[in-house]
């Protein structure tokens, strides 16, 4: 929308402004467009081995490609009060032992989190019950919009023009 010119009944995008973003990016020609995404937009998420559907919630940092999302299916308030526990107490003390703090994650969260900085990753991890932030180009392997009727039926863009065009 920042790159939209008013031109009293339409808006046309400022194709100057959308190169010099493209060429910040390091977008040249050999890139094609995929699909725009706006706020709620639903997206399939592949991560090594694994599918997961998300809420788009919107670009948290637009230099580092990170964007912000929320999840479907699930509520981590158990494991987002149990952070927040473990957040005071580097808050309260930062030098704290990397293996016993390790030791108190995994007894808190229940299950071992494998990072080369543990503390670190407690420290920035988000304590909102459903957000969380992914950065274009790290893990993720595919990204998929997904496409969804009034009635929460999923379809993607070539079965929606088929269905315009046989109805």
């Amino acid at each position: 929308y920042l790159m939209m010119q008013d031109k009293g009944r339409y808006y046309q995008l400022n194709s100057e402004a959308y190169k010099a973003s493209k060429k910040n990016k390091e977008i040249d020609e050999s890139y094609e467009f995929q699909f725009s995404l706006y706020t709620g937009d639903i997206l399939e998420i592949e991560q090594e081995n694994q599918k997961e559907k998300f809420k788009f919630k919107g670009v948290n940092n637009d230099k580092t490609n990170r964007f912000e999302i929320d999840y479907l299916d699930k509520f981590n308030s158990n494991y987002i009060d149990a952070i927040k526990e473990l957040q005071a107490i580097l808050k309260e003390n930062e030098t704290v032992d990397k293996y016993i703090f390790e030791r108190r994650v995994e007894e808190k969260l229940g299950f071992r989190v494998y990072s080369k900085d543990v503390k670190e990753f407690i420290k920035n991890y988000p304590v909102s019950s459903k957000q969380k932030f992914l950065t274009v180009g790290k893990a993720i392997k595919k990204i998929r919009k997904i496409y969804v009727n009034t009635l929460g039926v999923e379809y993607d863009s070539k079965e929606r023009f088929i269905s315009r065009i046989y109805k």
